[in-house]
């Protein structure tokens, strides 16, 4: 048997002293490792997630692959597996992000009315989902072609925008009978006229600014609600 190595003082107590500091490092409650776990799963999702908007405003959200996806983001074909089950739960990602970004803007902004009895207050919340379908509208393209060629996400997507829809209904309930039907079809009157003007490009509103389309949905809402003019 040949010589034994002499043993490196300073690499035992090393070793001594790293298991001194874990035997004091407080041990993380399984909700906090998860929470960890979360938070990093979160800051990969979302730029893969952001990037996938990329390819869906390229060839539209139904001729998007998995792979167009992962490639845009530079990642092997399997990784989109390691964050999402499919493209419709990416889709469901970028409408949380975008739905919680939203939250946080109207909160910040004192100019939040919620009485919908005024035509200000009406215009105010026009506005806000005006702009919003508008700043993402790749999204709400590829939201409205996974709808239709998918019940089960249609489904889902219902279930999602449930708690938006109540809001809305909240803000009704001093003006209207039936506040939550009331809130589902003022909600269906901005999404199709929205999605006629800046998605479908309409020639009947050719020309028509952000402004005056917001002013059109505003009279509309304001006349139908209150039984008034501007």
């Amino acid at each position: 048997m040949g010589p034994i190595a002499p043993v490196d003082v300073h690499v035992g107590a090393g070793c001594r002293r790293l298991r001194t500091e874990c035997q004091q490092r407080p041990v993380r409650a399984p909700e906090q490792v998860e929470e960890a776990h979360a938070v990093a799963r979160g800051r990969i999702r979302r730029p893969v997630a952001g990037l996938a908007t990329r390819v869906f405003e390229r060839v539209g959200y139904l001729n998007t692959k998995i792979t167009d996806i992962t490639a845009e983001a530079g990642r092997a074909a399997g990784s989109f597996y390691n964050h999402f089950r499919g493209k419709e739960e990416l889709l469901e990602s970028l409408l949380a992000d975008m739905l919680a970004a939203g939250d946080q803007a109207i909160e910040a902004d004192p100019a939040h009315d919620p009485d919908l009895g005024g035509r200000a207050a009406i215009r105010w919340h026009v506005e806000q989902y005006w702009r919003f379908f508008r700043d993402h509208r790749v999204v709400m393209i590829a939201l409205q072609q996974a709808s239709l060629v998918d019940q089960r996400f249609a489904d889902r997507l219902s279930a999602l925008l449930e708690p938006d829809l109540r809001h809305l209904a909240d803000h009704l309930r001093g003006t209207a009978q039936r506040p939550e039907a009331t809130a589902l079809a003022l909600s269906s009157l901005w999404h199709q006229f929205a999605y006629a003007v800046l998605v479908e490009r309409s020639p009947l509103a050719d020309g028509l600014a952000d402004d005056q389309a917001i002013d059109l949905l505003t009279d509309l809402t304001h006349r139908g609600l209150n039984g008034t003019g501007p």
